[in-house]
């Protein structure tokens, strides 16, 4: 079971990588002005994916903290190792979202 959790939490770990890139591209997203032409949606839509993803570091150092202090007290962390992936899964949501809105 520790396995698994170490596993979850470098799988999580892993898109931190790309993260700077992906920080910059956001807050440009977000200091950009608007037309006023957007429909209400959208931009709830928009402005939600790029603050979901700007907070996922801190999602998933908290997680990880919490899980390391778990397995080194013999506890099973699965469950909390398991959450970034799905914290990742609901960023991804949200940009294909935006992208299908902003195409029509």
């Amino acid at each position: 079971m520790k396995s698994v959790a170490i596993t979850m939490l470098t799988l999580g770990g892993i898109p931190l990588l790309a993260y700077p890139f992906v920080a910059l591209a956001s807050i440009m997203s977000l200091a950009a002005e608007r037309t006023g032409k957007e429909p209400l949606t959208l931009t709830l839509v928009a402005t939600a994916a790029q603050l979901s993803s700007l907070l996922y570091p801190l999602a998933y150092l908290c997680c990880l903290v919490l899980a390391i202090r778990r397995l080194r007290n013999n506890e099973p962390a699965a469950r909390i190792s398991v959450t970034p992936l799905i914290s990742l899964g609901f960023i991804i949501a949200l940009f294909t979202l935006w992208r299908a809105m902003d195409t029509r």
